[in-house]
This record gives structure tokens, sequence and C-alpha cells, in this order.
């Protein structure tokens, strides 16, 4: 099927499908579960080079853990930089984020925009404060939503933090 769409499509003879190299991810239609400056994140990555990230659910995430144990209060970062700084994506580092319940301090982790995430949950279901409650309770100021950018760790620091 693949090989006779290419054809009709190319007017070539295929030598091989490699669909997932070819395949991008379509960041226009962002699904409901997702957050959208996560999904912005895919733009023109191939389904091939996502699979490199994803390799294997048994990825060893203990840099990230490290990380953000190492994020003071007060202060804050993105899933982008710290997917930066450990060698990932954004989409993994959130899906972790989300499901592990090994994460401290993931509510300091914020969308590029300073925004808590729409798919954020605590992974203690009887939690009912919001991230942003917790980060104004330690210091991080809010403007329309947003935390603000002077409490916004670097990467150079995160890095530093990593590093130890």
């Amino acid at each position: 099927m693949a090989n006779h769409i290419f054809k009709s499509v190319t007017g070539r003879t295929p030598d091989g499908i490699q669909g997932t190299t070819w395949w991008d991810v379509e960041t226009d239609d962002v699904p409901n579960t997702v957050d959208p400056d996560v999904w912005a994140a895919l733009a023109g990555a191939s389904l091939a080079d996502l699979a490199k990230q994803f390799k294997g659910a048994r990825r060893d995430w203990t840099s990230l853990h490290t990380l953000l144990g190492a994020i003071p209060s007060a202060g804050w970062t993105t899933y982008g930089d710290v997917a930066s700084v450990i060698g990932s994506h954004a989409v993994p580092v959130g899906t972790h984020l989300a499901t592990s319940g090994q994460c401290p301090n993931a509510w300091r982790v914020l969308t590029a925009s300073g925004r808590v995430s729409a798919g954020f949950q605590w992974t203690d279901p009887k939690r009912t404060d919001s991230p942003a409650d917790v980060l104004a309770a330690e210091g991080v100021r809010f403007d329309g939503g947003a935390a603000v950018s002077e409490a916004h760790l670097s990467l150079e620091a995160l890095r530093s933090l990593l590093d130890g």
C-alpha cells in the first residue's frame, strides 16, 4: 500500500519506504491532552527523530531526578530547558514528570511561557492546590498567570545544578 501511494504521488518506484523518516509531527492540530508549548516544540521533528528520543521506556531518569531535586525554592524552569540539559526532549520529560511519582519539585517545571502546563497533574490524587499556588508560596511572582522571568533558571544555572 505504501509503495503504491509513493509511486502514485512521486511517479518513482520506491526502493524501500522509510515512512517515519518522512512523516513529520503535525503541530497545527494540538491534542487536548498535551501542553501546546510542548507540542509546538515538536515542529519539524520526524517520527524517526522522536522515536530516538523515546527509545526504550527504560530510560535512566537519574539525571532528571537529580536536577529537579537541586532546583531551589522560588525558582522555576521549563520542560524544554530541563530536556536540553539532560539530553532528552520536552515531551518525554513532561510525560515522566506526570506519571512517575518520583520527581522532586515537579511543580517548578513550567511551559516555555512560564505557565503551569494544562496537562500538569499531581501524582498524589488528593492534592488540590495548583503548582502556581505552591510556587507563589515559595516566592515566585506571577503576572497574568505566567511566572516572572526573574525567577527563571537559565540553562547555565541548570547545568551547574546538575554538575553540582
